[in-house]
């Protein structure tokens, strides 16, 4: 035991220069293991490196709007008063739903127009009755039944004009009232009438504004050094700060070729799809727009794995189920999801994605 004693404490004290010695690179990618107990692994979470294609991402600020192609702005069509509103705004609203009655001196107009039109059809019916019967008896000429024909086809076209007319107006036909229904089902997203306030068919802001919003539009602004990397069918990922944690994908359907004098800048638009109606027109959103970088393909991992320290990059690699190493990377480029490496892993290589700031410091404590 005296002589194993001696040469046991020589050895350690060589392994410690040599670890002194060791160029700062180079001591990074040989931090030493750790075997993890087993509540570790189950609260850690893996993720495997694989080859992929070089993606590099722009983040853009825009707008989410309705779909112009399924909105409907209701304008008044005559001068009246607001009798009725029956809608709040915000509300869903069935198609053919009334949402405000107007009485108008307009409609009382042509509720009478159609009052003595009917009256003329009437008596235009009589007329040629009376007037097929004398030609029967020959006591009236061919003429004459043709000109009382005539006299009442005159009168039902009156009827039909006054008829279609108040048709076009929405009157209701008693009452002297127009009554205001939703076009189709959707969202009252703009509201600028009350009861007793009156209307004019010159107004330039619309009554109401009903929008299906089960499909939105995100417009956002591109500036001209990001013009370039911006075309049709490229995937984007939104966020807003209504749901921080979640993600809406689309995909940018429309590149608007003008740039707006204001802001010098183009717009581009994603159409989202929005089951539940979690996303309202008005929202701030974030784009996230990924397009095809340069360096062909590299090896890519999870972007939460990467740990920054000391101006370099590292990760925590699984050398097997048990042992957790540190190793150092070069990045060669990134999204806010994924990495991707010059050196420092292998495709295939299992690296952890949660709680790795903790292994991290347990492996480097000592070193």
């Amino acid at each position: 035991m005296k002589t194993v004693i001696p040469i046991t404490g020589l050895l350690v004290i060589a392994i410690l220069l040599a670890a002194c010695q060791r160029e700062p690179g180079a001591q990074a990618e040989e931090h030493a293991t750790q075997c993890l107990s087993d509540s570790m692994r189950q609260l850690i979470r893996l993720d495997t490196a694989r080859m992929a294609p070089v993606q590099e991402e722009i983040k853009l600020n825009g707008t989410i709007e309705a779909n112009e192609n399924k909105v409907a702005k209701i304008f008044a069509l005559v001068t009246g008063n607001v009798q009725d509103v029956r809608v709040e705004l915000g509300d869903y609203v069935q198609r053919g739903q009334v949402l405000a009655v107007i009485h108008s001196g307009e409609i009382a107009e042509l509720e009478a127009g159609l009052a003595t039109a009917q009256a003329n059809v009437r008596l235009a019916e009589r007329n040629l009755a009376r007037a097929e019967e004398l030609f029967q008896s020959r006591l009236s000429s061919q003429v004459e039944v043709a000109s009382a024909q005539r006299d009442l086809e005159s009168a039902q076209q009156e009827v039909k004009r006054i008829r279609e007319q108040m048709g076009i107006y929405s009157a209701s036909g008693s009452g002297s009232r127009q009554v205001i229904t939703a076009p189709f089902s959707g969202h009252l997203i703009e509201k600028n009438i009350a009861e007793g306030m009156q209307v004019r068919a010159s107004d330039p802001e619309p009554m109401f504004v009903v929008a299906d919003i089960s499909e939105l539009w995100v417009v956002a602004n591109v500036y001209e050094t990001d013009i370039a990397h911006m075309r049709t069918g490229i995937p984007v990922q939104v966020q807003t700060i209504s749901y921080p944690n979640e993600i809406f994908r689309g995909t940018i359907d429309k590149v608007l070729s003008a740039i707006d004098p204001n802001t010098q800048a183009m717009k581009v638009r994603v159409t989202l799809h929005n089951p539940g109606g979690k996303l309202k027109p008005r929202m701030f959103a974030t784009l996230l727009v990924q397009y095809p970088g340069g360096g062909g393909q590299k090896v890519a991992v999870a972007a939460q794995s990467l740990i920054f320290n000391d101006n370099h990059y590292y990760v925590i690699r699984m050398a097997d189920p048990c042992k957790a190493e540190v190793r150092e990377v070069k990045v060669a480029g990134s999204t806010t999801s994924t990495v991707f490496l010059d050196r420092g892993l292998k495709p295939d290589d299992q690296v952890v994605c949660r709680h790795q700031l903790l292994l991290f410091d347990a492996l480097t404590k000592n070193q």
